[in-house]
């Protein structure tokens, strides 16, 4: 079956990828090409299949459902024990293979961290969307969400809040029984957050607060100039009952309100006509 699946995977210009449950079948989704690996929550306090993944030297996706801060350091210190050869690595000593130069740089290159809620459906108010972003400070990696919620809100929020991996489960049909198909999407909804998430990555930009192209097109038309309210003749004076802010196009920034109140008008002014210098 995982043979078809990779086939028919690699045909569709999909990456085929496995999430291995135990040692025997991390062997055997490895021997079948994957490019990396996904742990699920279950397996975050599983020792044995944690230090197997950090000596397969792939990078690994790991979910950390029912986890605290701790649990993930242990975790990702067992990936590191395997990964710099550790044969025995005792609980009291993950911590330090983390430490290690070696067993950091695996760490920093391999993993990325999955927020996740283990609930099916899981409820929005127990996302705890802002774990996420502290997974990635905490530990210095990039995180993604596994997204366990009905409908696709909280990925697509996800994504804005940083997220550089989305999980979200598919099925054929809600109805199916199992815990997991009333919390998946169906082909459409798949297809529609798809769509959503691509849009927030355009959106998302560099963070410098410039206008953009279109925005300078429309500073002429949306932002306010000094006008006349009045008929203005040449050298009058500029008080408030002549002298007001307008949208009219080009003419003196209403930021000078102040400094043109006082001054006498270099020439005459229509009414609603932008005073120039």
């Amino acid at each position: 079956q995982l043979r078809r699946v990779r086939s028919h995977a690699e045909a569709r210009g999909i990456e085929f990828l496995a999430t291995p449950f135990c040692v025997t079948t991390l062997r055997e989704v490895v021997k079948l090409g994957v490019r990396r690996v996904k742990l699920g929550s279950g397996e975050l306090t599983d020792g044995p299949l944690l230090r197997a993944t950090g000596e397969c030297c792939l990078p690994v996706v790991v979910s950390t459902g029912m986890a605290c801060m701790g649990e993930v350091e242990e975790a990702l210190g067992m990936i590191a024990a395997g990964a710099v050869g550790a044969r025995v690595p005792r609980r009291s000593e993950l911590l330090g293979y983390l430490g290690t130069r070696e067993g950091r740089a695996v760490i920093q290159e391999r993993v990325t961290l999955m927020h996740c809620s283990t609930a099916y459906p899981a409820l929005p108010a127990d996302v705890n969307l802002m774990a996420m972003e502290n997974l990635g400070r905490a530990f210095g990696l990039p995180v993604g969400y596994s997204d366990h919620t009905a409908g696709c809100a909280i990925s697509v929020a996800a994504v804005a809040r940083g997220a550089t991996v989305i999980e979200k489960h598919f099925t054929l049909d809600k109805a199916l029984p199992g815990p997991d198909h009333a919390a998946s999407l169906d082909v459409g909804e798949f297809g529609t957050l798809v769509g959503m998430v691509r849009q927030v990555e355009t959106a998302m930009g560099d963070g410098i607060k410039l206008p953009s192209a279109e925005e300078e097109m429309n500073k002429l038309a949306a932002r306010k100039v000094l006008v006349a309210l009045q008929e203005v003749k040449k050298g009058t004076l500029f008080n408030p009952s002549n002298l007001g802010c307008r949208r009219a196009g080009s003419g003196v920034s209403a930021m000078h309100y102040w400094d043109v109140l006082g001054s006498a008008s270099p020439r005459d002014l229509r009414v609603g006509e932008a005073v120039t210098r």
